[in-house]
């Protein structure tokens, strides 16, 4: 079996559309989607000789380091959504992305492009004032995109320009997510709110 790694960045960028994307959408034509059919065709490659390939394309995973950034900014009062907030985040907790994997390897049926998102993709605004609620601190001020890109690079096309990606693969399969909504996989790994009690 052959596991090859790529991203939700394979349907390219969303533009205007908020129509959910799953496995059976076609790969972007702009740069973000092309480069991500490199990888694809050549794992794929690997299936023509009769191995079984999966190819997963992973949203924002949640951890502590990559929430680090946006984090800091709430505990200094100025957290926020990203640009004009309206962008989907299609973003997956750690202990799923880690679960879906090795649910993979143990399905026989499990095959091709494999979307690692949770079942409830966000908004840039709602992620925003989840991530609020979780550390306590209000999200009120938007983030001007340059400035995210700093501390989260490349990660910043997927919080601002993703497509509304669903797990449907994974879903019909009978995956049991541990965090399918944002606010428990936030609470998770951050835990108590910064001021637990105040008002947001």
């Amino acid at each position: 079996m052959l596991i090859a790694a790529s991203s939700v960045g394979y349907y390219g960028y969303a533009g205007r559309s908020d129509l959910p994307v799953d496995e059976t959408h076609p790969a972007g034509t702009d740069w973000w989607g092309q480069d991500s059919v490199g990888i694809e065709q050549a794992a794929l490659a690997a299936r023509s000789r009769g191995v079984r390939t999966v190819i997963l394309l992973t949203g924002y995973v949640l951890t502590l380091d990559s929430l680090s950034s946006q984090v800091a900014q709430f505990r200094r009062h100025v957290g926020g959504w990203i640009g004009t907030g309206r962008g989907w985040t299609p973003w997956i907790h750690i202990a799923d992305e880690v679960g879906i994997i090795t649910f993979a390897l143990e399905q026989a049926p499990f095959g091709g492009p494999v979307n690692l998102t949770a079942p409830e993709p966000a908004r840039a605004r709602r992620f925003a004032r989840a991530l609020g609620r979780a550390t306590g601190h209000r999200a009120w001020l938007p983030a001007p995109t340059p400035l995210v890109r700093l501390g989260l690079g490349v990660v910043t096309d997927i919080l601002v320009k993703g497509k509304r990606v669903i797990p449907a693969q994974v879903s019909a399969l009978g995956y049991q997510f541990s965090f399918p909504d944002l606010d428990s996989a936030l609470h998770d790994l951050l835990g108590q709110p910064d001021g637990a009690g105040a008002a947001r």
